[in-house]
């Protein structure tokens, strides 16, 4: 039987099979996520501030800012504004160190 996959070109030129396409955004998301938790408790921790202040920031339990805080669940865009508010930062400035080093994902 044929391969009939479906490509998708990115922005780069290069084309992907779509489901190789589909992988490679799920890990990009995933690298976001754990990047934006990894940033999160850096900046918390140069501030020495305690990951439950956080917590009631945002109006969520410890347990939850836990999952928030070792990338298992993403933080929402409310959060990641809050939370940039509550440590300082402006939210470009966070996303920015976040990601910074991360490739571009084809669309």
């Amino acid at each position: 039987m044929e391969n009939h996959a479906v490509e998708k070109q990115g922005t780069n030129g290069v084309r992907w099979p779509a489901d190789d396409l589909g992988m490679i955004i799920e890990q990009h998301a995933s690298d976001v996520v754990r990047r934006i938790a990894e940033e999160v408790r850096a900046e918390l921790a140069r501030k020495r501030l305690p990951a439950r202040r956080l917590a009631v920031v945002l109006g969520v339990t410890e347990g939850t800012i836990g999952r928030r805080l070792n990338g298992e669940t993403p933080f929402n865009t409310v959060e990641l504004i809050l939370t940039s508010a509550f440590l300082g930062l402006g939210y470009t400035e966070l996303m920015d160190r976040a990601t910074r080093g991360l490739m571009a994902v084809a669309s």
